[in-house]
């Protein structure tokens, strides 16, 4: 444990001025939210920190569960509760929820949305290991195959294309990577209020001070069991990553340099 941000944190609930804004964060796998998610909280202060209805935060696993359980399309189950939670009395909104058009168009008056984006490549590569070496029994999302079989499949091909399908509010059934699709997703992510990126932290910080009048105190959570380092991967493999990530590497690099 870092003792000097557990201060801070704990300074963000108890002492500084609090966030009285809502925010929904559209939390996108592997990109730093678990620790963001927990930042945003305390800076909403003590009293919304000990008041649970202040926040609603999704589980994904269970939500990924139950899904299976009833039967439907998870994408849209969680639209279902993403609206639900738009219109509860929480403040706070955050979870693996696919945003769309219509919910920007209907709710970007009162909420304010933020998201966290990372390299294509790197995010792929850390999402594979995560969900690999997971032990965690509950662990919804484990992968059994090696990397190599791991990369012929739909959901190595999904795992490339995840900011389009999760800004477009895709079902994990359909894939339309199209020019037009992945223009459409730019447009979107830039109308978040804030996005940052994981590689300039610091200049996202200051970025959501700016936005909201309140720093965050910020530290590492959630990381992979095992390194997800390139240099362990061969060129080969590489290679075949990147080429399932050139959506997302559009994507990604529209929004931070366009």
């Amino acid at each position: 444990m870092n003792i000097l941000s557990d201060i801070k944190y704990a300074k963000r609930l108890l002492i500084d001025k609090p966030l009285n804004k809502k925010i929904c964060y559209v939390h996108i796998p592997k990109c730093g939210g678990t620790a963001l998610q927990k930042a945003i909280v305390a800076s909403y202060g003590i009293k919304n920190y000990l008041n649970q209805s202040a926040r609603f935060v999704l589980d994904a696993g269970a939500s990924k569960r139950a899904t299976e359980i009833k039967g439907g399309d998870l994408v849209e189950q969680r639209f279902t509760l993403l609206h639900y939670a738009l219109n509860s009395r929480a403040k706070f909104v955050s979870g693996h929820f696919s945003i769309n058009e219509d919910v920007l168009n209907k709710y970007g008056n009162e909420w304010h949305f933020v998201t966290l984006m990372r390299d294509p490549v790197e995010k792929w590569i850390s999402n594979f290991f995560f969900n690999k070496y997971n032990t965690d029994n509950a662990h919804a999302w484990k992968i059994d195959e090696d990397i190599e079989d791991y990369l012929k499949t739909e959901r190595a091909k999904k795992d490339g294309c995840d900011y389009a399908t999760q800004i477009l509010g895709m079902s994990h059934n359909e894939i339309n990577m199209s020019e037009e699709a992945i223009n459409k997703a730019v447009s979107l992510f830039k109308r978040f209020s804030v996005i940052g990126f994981v590689d300039e932290m610091n200049e996202f910080e200051h970025q959501f001070q700016r936005c909201f009048g309140v720093p965050l105190a910020l530290k590492s959570e959630n990381a992979s069991p095992v390194r997800a380092d390139k240099k362990v991967l061969s060129e080969d493999i590489l290679r075949e990553i990147k080429a399932l990530c050139e959506p997302n590497i559009a994507i990604y690099n529209a929004v931070k340099h366009g």
